[in-house]
């Protein structure tokens, strides 16, 4: 199982989320981190609905960032780019680049993929978390943190 910070969102959302720092600090703290990435005529930026943060081409290095491409550019970038990523409108399942399945919130889970924001999904079982590939979430340290606790009840 991999935990992966949204946005750079450990303990739920904030205004500070796709921000470089806030994401690099959720990457020191142990965790993956989807981001979204814009690729417009001015460069490469992070930001959910909109070009905000200014990033440079060697801050895609970070093994553990999964990359949300926003427009058709970014797309382009990332997949020049060895780099784990992935493009999404509103699809129930989305494939990333390293073959490992995204399920969106209100969709069935599938087992070994990613479960995405799993707190908008109140049907998802603890079981079905259990067979998740990876739990990306705004909250990732409560989950991680529940995780840890059943391996530990389980011993």
């Amino acid at each position: 199982m991999i935990f992966i910070s949204h946005r750079g969102n450990i303990t739920g959302k904030s205004s500070l989320e796709n921000r470089p720092e806030y994401i690099m600090a959720a990457i020191d703290a142990g965790y993956y981190v989807e981001i979204d990435v814009w690729k417009t005529s001015e460069g490469i930026f992070l930001g959910h609905d909109a070009p905000q943060y200014r990033v440079s081409f060697e801050f895609f290095y970070a093994n553990e960032l999964i990359c949300h491409a926003k427009n058709l550019e970014a797309l382009f970038f990332l997949m020049e780019r060895n780099v784990h990523y992935f493009w999404h409108q509103e699809d129930e399942y989305a494939i990333t680049s390293r073959s490992v399945f995204i399920t969106h919130p209100k969709a069935v889970l599938m087992a070994g993929s990613i479960a995405m924001l799993p707190e908008l999904n109140n049907l998802w079982t603890p079981k079905q978390l259990d067979s998740a590939f990876g739990i990306c979430s705004d909250n990732i340290e409560q989950y991680r943190k529940v995780y840890d606790e059943r391996i530990l009840y389980r011993r």
